[in-house]
């Protein structure tokens, strides 16, 4: 008697959990394709050409066939020109049903990338990734955190050949002031082994080891838009940029300041950094013809001055760098022209 208490009750606990999931599985189904609709109506285009909800009973797996994703200027048409679009033949998205709050992506199959300028047909870039996943942490709905996280990818398209990405990993973060009269969005880049053939014609090499930005942008949050995170023309909101480490061939990189952009779309904005190793920077420029032996050893000799005036001589150097009016200047002196951005 007591064993066929026990196991009806187990029995009724199943039945109940199994019509618990059938019904959060029908209901996900249904917010996915309203959250399409609404989503259409303001300007960020989805279309997709099969959903399908499974992962009975340990998890609520959702997998779209065929996702388009896209920004309009105006009334958004699923699959349609905008301002941007990303497609990719399968997208894979996974939550407990207990924490529905908490989605995990995965993008398996190649993905491609259309950015659409003004007049312009569209420059295209495709993404092959061992694998490529993205964690979203949602709060009444929105998303609070994004963090993407790509390994062994290869990146190919309008004005890139072939580049390998050894991993690359994103963390975002929306923090609001308490009486919502700001927002900042938190921002974390992480790049390792980024090898890229035609780095080879530089002074540093093809191969950047790491690169590491960190910093926060004022005035933003997660949005339908892309483009409007870095507003086209206008500089009013600026990276605060807290950390930067790169490390490239002969370079050993370490800043820290705030970027912006100019009118004409150009960085603008000034930098301290930390530069080890700059001996072995100049060798190489001069080994690459981008500096003639005399223009090194002036340099050399400049640079030994700077470092000894600022208490240091192991070689290692700090500077102001200034981007401005078009021009990069390490200190005094200038040492590049800055590319207009081509951000719509």
């Amino acid at each position: 008697m007591r064993f066929s208490l026990i196991f009806g009750a187990l029995l009724a606990a199943l039945l109940g959990y199994a019509a618990y999931w059938f019904v959060l599985a029908g209901q996900i189904e249904q917010a996915v394709h309203n959250w399409t609709a609404t989503q259409n109506e303001t300007g960020l285009a989805i279309a997709y050409d099969g959903l399908e909800v499974s992962g009975f009973p340990y998890r609520m797996q959702i997998e779209i066939r065929n996702a388009r994703l896209g920004a309009t200027d105006g009334a958004a048409r699923p699959g349609g020109q905008g301002r941007w679009q990303w497609d990719t033949p399968l997208l894979v998205g996974n939550v407990l049903p207990y924490r529905l709050d908490h989605i995990v992506l995965r993008a398996p199959e190649p993905q491609r990338l259309v950015i659409f300028g003004h007049g312009e047909k569209g420059r295209s870039y495709s993404l092959v990734p061992d694998s490529a996943q993205a964690s979203l942490v949602l709060n009444a709905g929105q998303i609070e955190r994004l963090a993407i996280d790509i390994s062994g990818a290869r990146l190919s398209g309008s004005d890139i050949d072939d580049m390998a990405l050894g991993r690359v990993q994103l963390h975002a973060r929306q923090t609001d002031a308490p009486d919502d009269s700001s927002t900042t969005l938190e921002l974390a880049l992480q790049a390792e082994n980024i090898r890229y053939q035609p780095f080879s014609e530089t002074a540093l090499g093809p191969l950047i080891e790491t690169a590491r930005i960190k910093g926060a942008l004022s005035g933003a949050r997660f949005s339908n838009d892309l483009s409007k995170l870095i507003k086209q023309g206008q500089a009013a909101d600026r990276f605060q940029l807290t950390a930067m480490q790169l490390r490239w061939g002969a370079l050993d990189l370490d800043a820290a300041g705030t970027v912006g952009l100019d009118t004409e779309n150009r960085p603008e904005g000034a930098l301290t950094t930390r530069i080890t190793g700059y001996s072995d920077v100049l060798a190489a420029l001069q080994h690459a013809d981008q500096l003639s032996r005399k223009e090194a050893q002036a340099a050399q000799t400049a640079l030994n001055l700077i470092a000894l005036t600022a208490g240091r001589g192991d070689d290692t150097l700090s500077l102001p760098l200034v981007m401005r009016g078009g021009d990069l200047l390490l200190g005094p002196v200038r040492i590049a022209r800055l590319p207009q951005l081509h951000l719509r």
